[in-house]
């Protein structure tokens, strides 16, 4: 089977953006991974999105992106084997992302993966991806620059696409896409090229 892992936050769906809506930062600064290397904060805006990171109304109601729900065809395709792995400030947060992934998602719960990092992003945890993984999508330079996946997909935000960002990954095959709908088609090209 061929081994596809899908980060959540930013991936799956806009949580930065929620946050900025939220604490009134706009979009656009949020150009680093990591909160506390942003030179473009100020500490006050810094404090404010690291503790967003952990407060949970930030996680009710997630608006997923558009074609998530293809996703489920994935999930159920006998070929590929989807998971889930995402980090969370804390176990309630991690609760509630998990209760809405089954929600959309007919993903086994054994394949949704939260690590509780308890960072709020202060120090960035990487995450162990195994080394079986093929496609691998994520929204962290920082991630996909450990990754072992053959291919690497990272929807374009602030933070992956100024330079810092393309710096860290610089040594990686990473296909850029606009948005989830892209992510689904790249895949999809991916795995015809392969004969899946």
């Amino acid at each position: 089977m061929i081994k596809i892992i899908f980060d959540m936050d930013d991936t799956l769906w806009s949580l930065n953006k929620r946050i900025c809506q939220h604490t009134g930062i706009p979009y656009e600064k949020i150009i680093t991974f990591s909160i506390h290397e942003n030179p473009l904060l100020t500490e006050s805006e810094k404090q404010m999105t690291l503790s967003s990171y952990g407060n949970t109304t930030m996680f009710e109601n997630i608006e997923w992106f558009d074609g998530i729900s293809q996703l489920n065809d994935m999930i159920h395709d006998e070929n590929i084997n989807v998971f889930i792995n995402s980090n969370s400030a804390n176990k309630t947060c991690s609760a509630l992302k998990r209760r809405q992934l089954h929600e959309i998602l007919d993903i086994p719960d054994d394949h949704i993966i939260i690590n509780d990092t308890g960072c709020k992003k202060k120090n960035v945890i990487q995450k162990t991806i195994d080394s079986d993984t093929y496609i691998f999508v994520d929204d962290s330079p920082h991630n996909v620059a450990m990754s072992p996946a053959e291919y690497n997909i990272m929807i374009k935000t602030p933070w992956n696409q100024s330079d810092a960002g393309k710096t860290i990954v610089k040594d990686k095959n990473v296909i850029y896409c606009d948005d989830f709908n892209h992510v689904l088609k790249t895949i999809y090209e991916i795995l015809n090229q392969k004969g899946a």
